[in-house]
Parts: C-alpha cells; sequence; structure tokens
C-alpha cells in the first residue's frame, strides 16, 4: 500500500487454500476499519456535529409562519342597555363580539441581531466539527495501531510454532540416532532416556506454540470480523528495517500531532465556544417582523367578504438584570475551560515521558535484534558442531541436546527481540501522530 513497509510481502504459499482470504497487513487494517464499530460510531457522531452547523446557520435566515383558525362561540355575552333614550320601550342588546370568525395570516421575522448569539452558535457549531474530526482520527488510529499489533502477534506465534516444530524434528531426529547408537552398543540406556525427555519437553513446547496461534488468530479474526469458517493466510511477515528516529523531533512530532492533545485543544475551544454562548444572555436582540392576514366575522361571512390587514414591526428586547445568572454560568464554563488547559498541560508532560521511553525501547530492541542475529548464527554453527563430534564418538550426549536447546531458544529470542523492535517502532508512530501517515490514511 503506501507505508515504510515494515512488514514486506513475502512468497510463502505454494499452495493456497481455495477460498482462502488472503491479508497483508494493509489489507488487514482497511477490512477493520470498515467493520470497527467503536469506529463507525465516532465517524457517526462527527456527522451529528455537522448537523448542528446547518441548525446554527438558521439563526441568520428569515421565519415565516402560517396560522389559520376558526371559532364558533356559544353563548356569547350581551350588553343591554336601556332602550328609553332612543325611544324604545324594550331594553337594546348587542353581543360582545362575533359569534362566528374565521382568519388566515402569515408572519415573517427577520432576525438582525440575535445578542451575538447566532455568531456564538455558529462558532460552537465549528468547533464542535473540528472536535468530530480529531475525535474520528483518534478512533482510526486505534484501529490501525490494535490491528497492526494483532497482526504482528499472529505472526510471532506463527515463527514460534515453526521454530518449536523445527526443534522438535531435530531433538526427534536426534533421538533415533541415539537409539540406533544405544543398539550398537555405543551410548548408555541414559542418553536415550535423555533424548527423549527433550523430545517430550519440545512436544510441549509445540503444542503452547500451537495454543498461541490459535488464540492470536481468534484475536484477529475478532478484529477484523472474519468467519471462523473462512481461511485466513498471512502475506506479509516480521523483518528488521532499521528506522532512524531523531529524538528531538519525536518530541516535537507529538507536541503538534498526537491526537490526545490535539482533542484536549478541540475540547477547550468547543468550551471557550459554549462561554461565549453564555455571555449572550446580556445582550440585547433585535428583530424586523411583519405581517399580514386574512379575517372575517359572522356578518362578513354570511356575505362572503373578507378584510385584511397588515402590520410591521421593529422589536428590541435588552435584559438589564437576571440576578447574577449569566456570570455564574459564564464563570462556571470559564472554570471548566481551565480545568481542561490543566489536563492538557498534564497529559503533554505524560507524552513527552513516553516518547523518550519509546525511544530508549528502540535503541533497546535494535541492539537486540543484532544480538539475537548473531546469537542465532553462533548458535547454529554450535550444533553443527556438536553434531558432528557426536557422530565420531568426541562429543556426549547431553552436549548436543544442548546444542539443540541453545539453537531452540536463539531462535525463540531473535522472533521475539523482532516482534519488540516492530511493535517498538508502532509505538513510535502511534506517539509521534504519525502512524495514519505510514499507513496510507
Amino acid at each position: 500500500m503506501k507505508t515504510s513497509k515494515v512488514l514486506s510481502f513475502a512468497c510463502l504459499i505454494t499452495m493456497t487454500t481455495v477460498g482462502a482470504v488472503e491479508l497483508s497487513v494493509e489489507d488487514a487494517v482497511d477490512r477493520a476499519l470498515s467493520v470497527n464499530r467503536g469506529y463507525e460510531a465516532t465517524r457517526v457522531r462527527t456527522e451529528g456535529y455537522r448537523d448542528t452547523l446547518i441548525a446554527a446557520r438558521g439563526a441568520f435566515v428569515p421565519k415565516f409562519d402560517l396560522s389559520a383558525n376558526a371559532m364558533k362561540v356559544f353563548g356569547l355575552a350581551n350588553i343591554e342597555i336601556p332602550g328609553e333614550p332612543f325611544g324604545m320601550e324594550e331594553n337594546i342588546e348587542f353581543p360582545m363580539g362575533f359569534d362566528e370568525s374565521a382568519e388566515v395570516g402569515v408572519t415573517l421575522t427577520q432576525p438582525i441581531y440575535l445578542a451575538g448569539y447566532e455568531w456564538a452558535g455558529l462558532n460552537l457549531a465549528h468547533r464542535l466539527i473540528d472536535l468530530g474530526v480529531e475525535e474520528e482520527r483518534g478512533a482510526r488510529e486505534r484501529v490501525i495501531y490494535d490491528t497492526v499489533s494483532l497482526y504482528y502477534g499472529l505472526l510471532l506465534a506463527k515463527e514460534r510454532l515453526r521454530v518449536a516444530e523445527t526443534g522438535l524434528a531435530v531433538a526427534t531426529s536426534h533421538y533415533l540416532s541415539t537409539e540406533d547408537r544405544y543398539d550398537a552398543g555405543l551410548v548408555s540406556e541414559y542418553d536415550v532416556l535423555r533424548a527423549r525427555v527433550e523430545v517430550s519437553n519440545l512436544e510441549t513446547e509445540r503444542d503452547r506454540a500451537g495454543d498461541y496461534v490459535d488464540a492470536a488468530t481468534r484475536a484477529l479474526r475478532n478484529q477484523i470480523l472474519l468467519d471462523e469458517d473462512e481461511a485466513m493466510v498471512l502475506t506479509d511477515r516480521m523483518e528488521f528495517e532499521l528506522e532512524l528516529f531523531d529524538l528531538d523531533q519525536a518530541l516535537v512530532d507529538a507536541a503538534e500531532r498526537r491526537t490526545e492533545l490535539l482533542q484536549f485543544d478541540r475540547n477547550i475551544e468547543v468550551s471557550d465556544a459554549y462561554t461565549d454562548l453564555e455571555k449572550t444572555s446580556d445582550n440585547p436582540t433585535i428583530l424586523f417582523m411583519a405581517g399580514a392576514k386574512l379575517y372575517a366575522n359572522a356578518l362578513s361571512l354570511d356575505k362572503d367578504e373578507w378584510d385584511d390587514q397588515y402590520n410591521v414591526m421593529l422589536n428590541l428586547s435588552w435584559p438589564i438584570w437576571d440576578g447574577l445568572v449569566t456570570h455564574g454560568k459564564v464563570k462556571q464554563k470559564e472554570s471548566i475551560t481551565d480545568a481542561l488547559r490543566i489536563e492538557r498541560d498534564a497529559a503533554a508532560d505524560g507524552i513527552e515521558l513516553e516518547v523518550k521511553g519509546i525511544f530508549d525501547a528502540l535503541l533497546t530492541a535494535e541492539k537486540a535484534v543484532r544480538t539475537s542475529e548473531e546469537t542465532v548464527a553462533m548458535a547454529e554453527r554450535g550444533l553443527e558442531i556438536a553434531q558432528a563430534r557426536y557422530d565420531y564418538g568426541l562429543m556426549s550426549n547431553l552436549e548436543v541436546m544442548d546444542a539443540q536447546s541453545a539453537l531452540t531458544e536463539a531462535r525463540f529470542g531473535y522472533y521475539a527481540a523482532l516482534y519488540d523492535y516492530n511493535i517498538a517502532k508502532l509505538d513510535m508512530l502511534r506517539a509521534t501522530g504519525r502512524i495514519e501517515e505510514a499507513y496510507g490514511y
């Protein structure tokens, strides 16, 4: 893919299982990102933050409200006045309103100034989106790190199994050879028993290594959600590819790119935006409103006649005193922001120590790989010499088995050191915020 290869492609399969899923480390990462629920939840949350921007923009545009009502009043009250002044014997009754009426209207409201709330809300929406993007990046980094670690873990388990099987094959061959020499009267029964014990020990080691392979396989399958009935073939292998890191530059990268610190920064910006939002409660609001309506009453309804009415209004509202409610809320938000800044500084100090520790671990792991390479070469040569001297009767059976055991342990040590080095490099990429870049995201 697009990575400075920590692992390189290895043509190590001559007969491929039909229907097997072949996975490079990059394939595993791609698949994990596509199925990881935690990462998907973070992406959905980020989309939700983007929706807040739509709502925030709505504060700037006019609002239209349509209203309609029809009313029928039963038992309408009347006003009764004497009829005598008007030359009438009976009192005169006037209804207090109309027992039937209808109205249809539309109202336009255009915000001119909403106490700064609209701008503060827009700023908050942008800050939330920035936070969501960084949270999504952090979730993606975790998936990449976990997947690559599990891939390495399975490779290590497979190498341990291979070494155990090789050691067992050598020990078994030596055991059979020892039996032949015993039958020929060249060695004692103790030598045969000792060789058989070595075979038994290596059989146990092989079985234990097989259990590690099964556990590591299940872990990787679970990470990429691969069904149990699907065969999985890893196409990469661990190699020692030296990568030099500069400690000073690593510290700078960590301070500038580490997602935990950037998430603190985004959260601080969000907290500041919430504070600005609270501050707007003391500011005035100015609204322009215009309306139009058609209405009719009992008299005009009978004639199917409607009257119209129009209005224009400029509204100013300014809360002069709210009992220090706004002041208290602002102080509360500011205290949250101050706490975030303190936590951010503490996290930065911890990350600096972490980077230094990883750098030391890298140097140690590099040295261990080089040393174990030499140890394996010496152990291989030692076994060759021991076997040859044993064949000529110049070395004891115990010395040969010691040489075999030393070679097996040396090979175990080499792959463990190789794993430690690759994990240390992965740790450094994560610690400096460059793991996405290394794997092409």
